[in-house]
């Protein structure tokens, strides 16, 4: 009699740990990797300038089975490798302007993540990301909807845009030869590749 009620204690401790294990879920951590780009598009009074880079480093961590589980993470690119394909702009903007010798990356942390809109069929999402950017020296708030393909779990892409303004991060604003200015108002441009760490 001592021993059957000893089972039945054990079954009705176990059964919820069971069921916990089986509902339990977990984010997975991934990191970035080739072909990953991160870019600026500014309007000027002459022409337009796009600069990118395909230095990116960082990681985030999802949970593709519960989408709507907030994710975190964090961005980083090297200033130094931005780049206009002009060698000379270049190097005007990189002392000049983005000053990376002071400010070598810019950095952006994800505190909130919100499903905006999924489509399990097409398996892509939309996300509300809010966080913190740090760009030439100040940090501020930013919130921007990023897109999420998830056809393939072993390589997720994340592409999206934010609209910035540089007076807002202390950065001079590029004029060349009294006849050529870049506009206040840039657009930051992102496509990134992740995978599992």
């Amino acid at each position: 009699m001592k021993k059957l009620f000893l089972a039945l204690t054990l079954s009705l401790v176990l059964i919820p740990v069971s069921l916990l294990a089986e509902t339990k879920t977990t984010r997975t951590k991934y990191v970035f990797d080739r072909p990953s780009t991160v870019g600026f598009k500014a309007k000027g009074t002459l022409h337009d300038i796009n600069g990118e880079t395909e230095v990116v480093t960082g990681l985030f961590e999802l949970d593709l089975e519960n989408l709507d589980k907030p994710g975190r993470g964090v961005i980083e690119i090297q200033t130094k490798t931005l780049n206009t394909k002009n060698r000379k702009r270049d190097k005007i903007m990189r002392k000049q302007h983005l000053e990376t010798t002071t400010f070598p990356l810019i950095r952006f942390v994800i505190v909130k993540s919100k499903l905006e809109f999924n489509d399990p069929e097409q398996k892509k999402a939309d996300y509300i990301l809010t966080g913190e950017l740090e760009l030439h020296g100040v940090r501020r708030n930013i919130q921007f909807i990023a897109t999420l393909d998830y056809k393939r779990k072993d390589n997720l892409t994340i592409e999206g845009y934010v609209p910035l303004e540089m007076i807002d991060y202390d950065i001079a604003i590029p004029s060349f030869a009294k006849m050529f200015k870049v506009k206040n108002k840039v657009r930051v441009v992102f496509n990134l590749t992740a995978v599992p760490e």
